[in-house]
């Protein structure tokens, strides 16, 4: 298992099943706004996924981040491309020795 921020998320880019069975990747390393969305994969319900690989130490502000990157992805699709994203995003965060974790 890769142990560095970089392999990891290319590791799950390459290997979307390890999160879950059914999940295809989109892109990494994605730039949104004043940041970057690690991972954009589709479930195989084919709902839009932001995966983002963190440690333990900002845990809950990459959480309430991430929550604004939905919320900017959403609007942009909505207001500027005109595709109307009618389903939900969700949103994983992956720890290192903690695994998967859905934030609602």
């Amino acid at each position: 298992m890769p142990t560095s921020h970089n392999e990891m998320v290319k590791y799950y880019y390459y290997n979307p099943q390890a999160i879950e069975k059914g999940m295809e990747s989109v892109g990494y390393e994605v730039g949104v706004f004043r940041g970057r969305i690690d991972l954009i994969l589709r479930d195989s319900a084919s709902r839009l996924c932001l995966v983002d690989v963190t440690d333990e130490k900002n845990r809950d502000r990459k959480k309430k981040q991430f929550k604004k990157y939905k919320e900017s992805l959403r609007w942009l699709a909505n207001n500027v491309f005109q595709c109307k994203l009618n389903e939900p995003i969700r949103l994983i965060l992956i720890h290192p020795k903690k695994g998967v974790e859905e934030v609602t």
